[in-house]
Formats: C-alpha cells, structure tokens, sequence
C-alpha cells in the first residue's frame, strides 16, 4: 500500500527521519529506531546510544562536531512516487472480466517469450480475430497498468452522455433548458417540453420525442437543477460533503479544525470556593483524519485570537510537560506542523494575527463557508461530546436548562477552573482517545499510531516535522500592535516600555515610505502589562522589553484599561502616563488594604447565585498556562515555598515505621 503523504516541512520546521542525522544537546546523533511516536533511539559519535524525546533534537546544522565520515550526514528525502490512475475493479462486469482472462491467457505466452518475432504476434492475433496492432497495444498497456483489466475491451456503441440530435436541434433544447428551466421560476419539465416543439416547429426544424427532452433534464445534475432554480441552500445541505472539511484529509495533521465552546458547568473561586459569575470558555483542535484531540485553550475569558493562538501553538508541541503538571496518566503523542487550520467567521479567528501567523508558518488558514453549519462536523461533534461528560458531574447547567428544572447549578457547583482541566483533559487523554471510534474502526490514538509507525501492512508517513526555534512559533501566535520606536522607548495605551535592544531602531525611517517612520512588530500576553516583546526583522529575532514603571502592580491589559476608563469618568486624565502611574498605585495599595480586611472579617456565608470573585487571571487552567505561559519564566525562577523552622520540624508527631 502507499504511504500517504505527510505534511510538508517549510523553513522553520524540519523533519525526523530513521537514519538521519540530528542534534541532541548541541551533540551530533543519528536516528536508530523509532521506539514510539514520541521517542527515538538515538546513537551518538561516541557510540553510545539513548532514549530521547522527539521535541529534543534540533537539526544537525546545530550540533558543534561535524558530520563524521561513519554516515552521520542528514539523508535526502526521495521523491514520492507517482501511479497512473486507473478504473476501479468493481466498475467492470463479471463477462468483461472474463473476457479479459481468457485474452490474458493467450497474450501472456508473448509477454514471456525473450524474443519475440512479430509472426508470433500475428499469430496470437489471428487465433482471437483482432488486429496485429491490437495485440501490441495490449501487450504495452499490460506493462504499464500491470493488471489483466489492460484486456477490457471498450463498449461498443454511442459513449454515455453523446447526442446524437441534430447540432440545431439540441442547441433549441439547450438554450431552453438554460434560459427557462434552470430558473427561480420553476418550469415543469412538461413546460419545458412544449416551449421546445414551439420553437423546433417555428425553425423548421424535426421535433424530436418528448422523451428526448425528459432524458436531456435528467442528465442534468440534481445539485446544480436545485441550486439554478432557486434552492442554493437545499442543495447544498443535500448533495454537498459532510466530511466536515473543504478537501478530505489523507494524513494526520493535514487538516486541524479548531472552536470554541461554553462549557456547561458553573465555576467556583480557588479561593473562596464560591460560584463565579460567566463561565469557562474551552478552545480546541482536532486533527479530523486521525480524530486526535491536537491541542486547547481553558480560561474564563471570553473567546479571543489569543486563546486560538495557544491552542494552536500547544496543537504543535509537545504535551508530555502537559501530563506531568496535571499528574495526570496515558499518552498525548499528537504533535507536529500541520498543513491548514479550519476555523468559523468568528471575528477571533479573522483578525490579523492569526493570518500572519498562519503565514509564517507555512498553515493555510480557511474559515468556514457561512450557511454551512456541516463544515467543522468534526470540531462540533467534538465540542458537543465534551459538555455530555460534563453533564455528568455537578455544577452542570445542562445545554438546556429546562431539561431539569427542579436542579440548581450553582448550590451543586464544585469545581474550580483547575479542577475542571483536570476532569476534562483526564477525559480527552484516557477515555475520548482510548475509545473505539465508530467512523475510524479503531481508537484515536491507534489510528494515529498506525498513521506515523505503520504495520506489517501499512505504511506510515514517519514524524511530523516539528518546530526549530518554539520560542519563535509561541511569540509569533501571540496578539501584537505596531509602534515607532522613540528616544524614550516604545508606547502603548500611555504605557512605556524600553530596553537596549530598541537602540539602534529610534526614529527609524519606513524604507518603503521616506516620509514616514517605521513602525515595528510588538508582541503582548493580554493576561500581562507588565513586558512586551519587540520583533527585530533584521535578526528574526524577538527581544523583551519591560514596562518602565517596574514597581506598579501587574494586571490584565483589560483590567488596565477599565481603569484608564474609570480615571476619565471621574474627570481625571488618563493620557498622561505619571497620571496613570500613581492612580494605579493607589488602586493597588487600596486593594492590599482590603484583601487584608476581607481575611481577617470574612465570616462563612451560604452561597449565593452569580457571587463575584476573583478575577479570572487568578483562576488559571494550570496545563494550559504551560503554553500560554510568559517564556523565560521557569519554576526555578518563582518564589521557593517556605519551610517549616527546626522548631516546628521536632513539634511535628513522630510517625513509626511500617
């Protein structure tokens, strides 16, 4: 069987090949065996060998030894293969089959003969009654198809769908049939058919039978008749593919499709346990030819390019970081470039960002036709099997309420937005991919396993080309602005932000346009104000720049802005930045004030529909925030825990070996 094609490797990306070079820790290595479709084993210059993670090399070019002369040199990928079409075998009838044997049975004595004289061609020729050049025509269609069908012999009589009318005759049928027919105003074939005698006898032309006419409509296709005569939708929701994709994937990571979806739980605070007005919000990816869940997005903000971007971005990388933060069992081995991302014409996915960064990355990325809600079949059905494990837990709201009316969702709400992670990438991870899918024949996960390693009888396509520098691929999903560099640094929204990095660009012309200065690429985590990064397309390379004022209080870009809003409704001015700095230092020193009051007054209270909270960012989904997380920022860096003093150390109850 031949291998499906994979995914094509663009600049930035590169493929991982069975007996191929790479680097490993900036040490040269060359692939041995592919021991999962996460793991490799791998032999170094030195002889030794190791287990290592896919994510972990690095092309061979960033490795400091240089290629031995022992075969340690990257191998160049063949050509794919190319076939000749051919007839389906189902497609002929049982006598052309047998037709077909017995013409085999006296040709392929000539196939074998090492030299063949054209008396012996003739020969075969004269005993089937068909012509020399018939037999050599067989003989050269039998070496290039290969298979007995080269011997069906062609219908005899007109082709299927050939006229044989009169030019003048089928040109009046045609022109009716366009002109009258195929229009909103829904002729009946009967109408048709008179308007056709009508204009035949008024030409002096033969009229033709009635028959002819009904045959002539009824050639003609049911979706492009319904669309003509005004029922565009109806043939699309009737004839139209609902495979859920523009063009059906033939390999794994060729087409991902990619949605949001309210999830139907109420949410409480990680702190005060108590129910949080709005609900989560889940972005996810799935890999429609293998039905692998690819990648998601979990936060209680609502739908944005941001939260697209992560999911995304984790859909490409690896989840192994993933399952070891949750704790969580089971395999998450979906990874990789993929070739086109499929989204709906929500404003989230057709803003700039995403296209660009589509662009960047060699990802076509398509929206949905509107009016057809079967494209993103997959995705949708997806989205709707998640709520249904929900539905099964407290604190669901049902996707109708009405379902259960006497059953309140917020006294049964239990689960904080964590929690809720846990429960729904447990599920995704090791139920949704473990089981038996009915369109696939088998499990997710085996189906993608077969689809990368291949068996004894079908061939895989090998690793997904993975990311050179992922760094790079996090920034480039990420929202960004434009702004002209100034002696002072870069600003945003009155905000200012500098570092050294901006030097050599301030007041920097545009070179395309010599009037105006240039306006360069800065990305930001909306979640935080407190860093941006800026874009040097001289380098290719992101630097981050930090807030100026180092000291203020760090927020969401949204909570910065509502407070830029309040400072102008109460009069004040909200454009000047030493303004903006001291209102929000008062706010945070307010704040502190009252969370210290709030603890030490905070009695237990029941709980009450719609209760506020704390503000989202304080509520994460911990898995995502791996991929969403500000990079450089590791565990290491983070305030270590504080330990107990000695004292407490001897206070605590001594507990007996068992």
């Amino acid at each position: 069987m031949k291998a499906p094609k994979p995914v094509a490797a663009p600049p930035g990306y590169f493929s991982v090949k069975v007996g191929a070079s790479y680097s490993h820790n900036e040490k040269l290595c060359r692939v041995r065996r592919l021991l999962s479709t996460e793991d490799l084993l791998v032999e170094f210059e030195s002889g030794d060998t190791a287990r290592v993670p896919l994510h972990d090399l690095r092309p061979a070019s960033e490795s400091k030894p240089a290629p031995n002369s022992e075969g340690f040199t990257e191998n160049s990928e063949a050509s794919p293969s190319k076939t000749k079409g051919k007839a389906d075998l189902l497609s002929y009838t049982e006598k052309e089959l047998a037709d077909a044997e017995k013409t085999l049975q006296i040709v392929e004595p000539l196939l074998k003969m090492k030299d063949r004289k054209r008396a012996d061609v003739e020969k075969a020729a004269k005993s089937i009654g068909v012509s020399t050049s018939a037999v050599y025509e067989w003989i050269r269609q039998y070496r290039e198809i290969g298979h007995v069908t080269a011997f069906v012999k062609a219908p005899c009589g007109p082709k299927p769908g050939s006229h044989r009318l009169d030019p003048a005759q089928e040109a009046v049928i045609q022109g009716v049939l366009q002109d009258k027919y195929l229009k909103a105003i829904k002729w009946t074939p009967q109408a048709a058919i008179e308007e056709i005698m009508l204009l035949l006898h008024e030409k002096g032309l033969d009229l033709v039978h009635a028959n002819t006419i009904r045959n002539r409509i009824n050639e003609i296709l049911p979706k492009t008749s319904l669309s003509a005569r005004g029922d565009s939708e109806l043939a699309g929701q009737l004839y139209e593919q609902r495979d859920g994709t523009y063009n059906e994937a033939t390999a794994p990571l060729m087409i991902v499709q990619i949605d949001h979806v309210k999830l139907d739980r109420i949410i409480v605070d990680s702190n005060s346990r108590k129910p949080l007005k709005g609900r989560a919000w889940l972005t996810l990816a799935i890999d429609i030819y293998t039905r692998m869940i690819a990648g998601y997005y979990l936060s209680l903000d609502a739908p944005s390019a941001f939260a697209a971007g992560v999911c995304m971005y984790m859909a490409m990388m690896s989840k192994r970081a993933l399952l070891a933060k949750l704790k969580l069992p089971g395999q998450w081995p979906v990874t990789g470039k993929f070739g086109s991302a499929h989204m709906d014409n929500a404003k989230e996915f057709k803003g700039e960002m995403i296209r660009l960064a589509g662009k960047e990355h060699g990802i076509d990325v398509i929206l949905r036709p509107k009016k057809r809600p079967h494209y993103g079949a997959y995705i949708e059905s997806l989205v709707g099997n998640v709520n249904k494990e929900l539905h099964k837990r407290k604190g669901t709201t049902h996707s109708n309420p009405s379902v259960s009316p006497d059953y309140d969702p917020v006294k049964n709400a239990v689960y904080t937005l964590a929690e809720t992670e846990l429960d729904v990438v447990d599920w995704m991870v090791n139920s949704y991919s473990q089981a038996k899918h009915s369109a696939l024949g088998m499990t997710p996960l085996k189906k993608w396993e077969l689809s990368i390693l291949g068996d004894a009888t079908t061939p895989g396509v090998g690793l997904p080309a993975i990311p050179k520098d992922p760094e790079k691929l996090r920034l480039d999903f990420m929202p960004f602005k434009k702004r002209v560099i100034h002696p002072y640094g870069v600003e945003i929204d009155v905000l200012k932000f500098s570092a050294d990095c901006l030097e050599g660009h301030i007041n920097a012309m545009d070179p395309e346009d010599k009037k105006n200065k240039k306006q360069f690429i800065f990305r930001y985590d909306p979640r935080s104000y407190k860093k941006i990064w800026f874009y040097d397309d001289g380098q290719k390379q992101y630097f981050e720049v930090p807030l100026s004022e180092r000291d203020l209080q760090d927020m969401s870009w949204s909570e910065y802005n509502a407070h830029r809003k309040q400072m102008r409704d109460e009069g004040k001015d909200a454009t000047d930045f030493s303004s903006v700095a001291e209102y929000l230092r008062r706010v945070r020193d307010r704040e502190k004030e009252a969370s210290a009051a709030t603890a030490f007054a905070r009695k237990p209270q029941p709980t009450k529909a719609g209760a506020s909270a704390q503000k989202s960012r304080d509520n994460p989904a911990p898995g995502a925030a791996i991929y969403a997380a500000t990079p450089n920022q590791s565990e290491s860096k983070r305030t270590p825990p504080k330990l107990p003093s000695l004292d407490d150390l001897f206070n605590q109850e001594i507990v007996p070996f068992t």
